[in-house]
């Protein structure tokens, strides 16, 4: 499956050895991860340019692209637009512990003077603590104003991650605890953002579908309408006529020509908009038909041969059409026709 067909996920960098561990599922070979900077308290310039890059070089590769978090730069803007261009998805948490616990569970721990951190948190934590401007003896004073304990949110994705905690715990004068969270939680949120793009690939594919039947439909009714008035039709010259104005307005073809055939030996060339060298192109047309098929031509249009019980009357040939990417399409309806 190429890029360009797979859903994007854009996670912050404290998850994605998470997403990375639940997207190597084979349930998941359709989903691609990739990482923001963390911008959970003053994000930079520099950090929300990259988001934008993120964003926009997946969009235009034609990916769909869900943003996933509950930093700062989802909760005030800056970098994702109020209503997102086609192709770009906001998953919205409030916390992004919520992704890994439940809500209730999250808040009762905070409510109960928790510091929650994950093992993506923890690997850069001495980053965190120079980022606010912190030293030992004023990180401790911040902390112990509203922190019981650190309480670490153990995905199981990091082997170093209680070793990181103690040593953070230590710095901080804090006690700490290990709930083993593992990723079954963080499983179900990033299976319902799959699940629901996957939902609406189906929708586009039966809309693009149905679209295509009715496209054709309307065109098998304006050709029966055609052919009322065809039937009418007595003598040859006009009947020819009226092939070439059906096909000409059916087709949307500037270029209509029908050349007859005896015995296989062609005569005469009739068009719609008689041009010069309307015998030449068919009677080349003709020459490559040697094999008793229809086919698309290289000019965009599509050559056939027009049969009467079963023996082949003529030869014709529509060109210039104001939908060339339609020709195979047309080809099968004037077949039908």
């Amino acid at each position: 499956m190429t890029s360009e067909n797979k859903l994007h996920l854009l996670v912050c960098q404290h998850y994605l050895r998470e997403a990375k561990t639940v997207l190597a599922e084979s349930e998941f070979d359709d989903v691609m991860v990739s990482a923001y900077p963390d911008l959970c308290m003053h994000p930079q310039a520099d950090e929300m340019e990259v988001v934008r890059r993120l964003c926009q070089d997946g969009v235009k590769q034609g990916q769909t692209v869900v943003l996933v978090g509950a930093c700062y730069l989802l909760r005030h803007g800056g970098v994702v637009p109020e209503a997102p261009e086609e192709g770009l998805r906001i998953h919205y948490e409030d916390l992004c512990f919520y992704m890994v616990i439940p809500r209730a569970l999250t808040d009762h721990y905070m409510q109960n003077g928790a510091y929650l951190v994950t093992p993506g948190w923890l690997q850069n934590w001495q980053a965190h603590i120079e980022r606010w401007s912190f030293d030992k003896p004023t990180a401790r004073a911040f902390f112990a104003e509203c922190t019981r304990k650190l309480m670490l949110l153990d995905t199981g994705t990091d082997p170093h991650a209680q070793e990181n905690l103690k040593a953070c715990a230590e710095f901080l004068d804090l006690p700490s605890e290990t709930v083993p969270v593992g990723l079954d939680f963080f499983r179900l949120t990033i299976k319902s953002i799959v699940e629901r793009w996957r939902f609406e690939q189906k929708e586009r594919r039966e809309k693009a579908i149905a679209d295509h039947q009715n496209r054709k439909l309307a065109d098998y009714v304006l050709a029966l309408d055609l052919l009322v008035d065809l039937t009418r039709t007595m003598t040859e010259a006009e009947a020819i006529a009226a092939i070439l104005d059906l096909f000409g307005m059916l087709f949307a073809a500037e270029k209509v020509c029908y050349m007859s055939l005896a015995d296989g030996v062609p005569g005469s060339v009739h068009s719609r908009q008689p041009q010069e060298r309307d015998d030449e192109r068919m009677r080349t047309w003709f020459e490559r038909f040697q094999a008793d098929a229809d086919y698309v031509t290289d000019e965009g249009g599509f050559c056939m041969r027009v049969r009467v019980g079963g023996e082949t009357t003529g030869f014709l040939g529509v060109e210039e059409m104001s939908f060339p990417e339609r020709s195979a399409d047309y080809l099968n309806l004037a077949l039908a026709i």
